[in-house]
């Protein structure tokens, strides 16, 4: 079976490796490129703005959702202006993105530094 092209447990090692590169960040209160981070990623090759980083960081979300927590996608920048993706963005009721990510960034370096 497969996942965006990568052998499911290729999938699952990425993913673990995702998660703790992304705890590892908000326990710095720091945010991570998606350049840098898909140079962290060792167990698959996940081009920085391709469908499996997404995917990848979807499924990320979805455990912080079931664990109560902020997703640790708010950590993940671009680049070229330091701020998450549109797809962070998506469906965010407020017309002020900026202070909702401000927000949200503060709000999930808090929460993980309290798990240090």
């Amino acid at each position: 079976m497969k996942r965006y092209g990568h052998l499911l447990d290729n999938w699952q090692a990425a993913k673990a490796e995702m998660w703790d590169i992304l705890t590892q960040c908000a326990r710095e209160g720091r945010t991570i490129t998606y350049s840098e981070l898909s140079a962290l990623i060792q167990s698959a090759h996940l081009p920085p703005y391709s469908y499996g980083m997404s995917g990848m960081l979807t499924e990320i979300s979805q455990r912080c959702t079931d664990m109560g927590k902020t997703t640790l996608a708010t950590l993940v920048v671009r680049k070229s202006d330091g701020r998450p993706g549109g797809g962070y963005f998506g469906g965010i009721p407020t017309d002020d993105i900026e202070a909702y990510w401000q927000a949200q960034f503060a709000r999930v370096c808090q929460e993980w530094a309290e798990q240090a």
